[in-house]
């Protein structure tokens, strides 16, 4: 058994957790959909040749450890793009009090207009654009919300910020971090998943339900400034560089996907066509 345990990898142990906690308080839409994910075959079928191949679902829900790699992945491109643009990037962190009530959409809607507040303030006069991404995590004290920033900009009062900050949290002050990241790895901080798959996994089924109906709908990631401004651009150049689809033996590059069901599906009513009586 720990032999084919170590063959299995860890992101779809933490998604067979998340599905056995949650079974039974997850909408059955969301539930479904998570479940799929990695286990439902996939037929792409030549358009041409009728030559098909198959491959895993994948739900690339934020909140899936099989797939939010892939979001982490895509933004980190687009942030390797545009931080050749700039000469000052800061990452800054800013925090709030852990909340110890029922996780709901209030709790990270406010943080995210909080953040569209201060950008607006006389801190950030100095700030050309950025992204901001949301991410949340729960040891046992709490559900602790805090964002990370990576902006464009020569420099912020630390100190200024952590008071007003706190206002807008409703706190004297608040614990923020501002850091000058100019030849340093910081793409992976500001890329970082929603949650980690890992602590995910390791909450009760109650709180899974919680963060999954709390977070379904709300943007945990948006970009701001010159770099949204620049975002079709961006998407146009990782696009023009990306390796182009895997044509067909024949030559072709022209797809149709199905799932197996409707592939027998589609298969029983063509023969039906044919012969009608049968």
């Amino acid at each position: 058994m720990s032999q084919q345990t170590e063959l299995i990898k860890p992101e779809a142990l933490f998604k067979e957790s998340i599905l056995i906690k949650a079974a039974g308080l997850l909408p059955d839409k969301i539930y479904y959909n998570l479940s799929r994910c990695g286990e439902e075959e996939i037929v792409r079928t030549c358009k041409e040749c009728g030559a098909w191949e198959t491959f895993f679902y994948k739900c690339s829900l934020k909140y899936c450890p099989q797939c939010n790699w892939m979001i982490a992945r895509t933004r980190a491109k687009m942030l390797s793009v545009w931080t050749t643009t700039i000469k000052q990037p800061k990452h800054i962190v800013l925090t709030r009090r852990n909340s110890t009530g029922v996780l709901t959409r209030k709790l990270f809607r406010h943080t995210m207009r909080s953040f569209a507040k201060i950008r607006r303030t006389k801190i950030f006069d100095q700030m050309n654009g950025g992204c901001v991404s949301m991410e949340l995590t729960n040891e046992g004290k709490g559900w602790h919300v805090h964002l990370h920033v990576m902006a464009d900009v020569r420099w912020v009062d630390a100190s200024a910020l952590a008071v007003e900050w706190g206002k807008l949290m409703g706190q004297d002050f608040a614990i923020v971090k501002v850091k000058d990241c100019r030849g340093e790895d910081y793409l992976h901080e500001v890329t970082k998943y929603a949650c980690k798959p890992s602590q995910l996994a390791s909450w009760t089924g109650e709180e899974i339900n919680q963060f999954i109906r709390a977070c379904t709908g709300i943007k945990f990631f948006s970009t701001f400034g010159t770099l949204f401004k620049m975002r079709g651009e961006i998407r146009q150049f990782i696009k023009d560089t990306k390796p182009e689809t895997k044509p067909c033996s024949c030559g072709a590059c022209s797809f149709k996907y199905q799932t197996e069901e409707q592939m027998i599906c589609e298969d029983a009513q063509r023969k039906k066509k044919r012969n009608p009586r049968a």
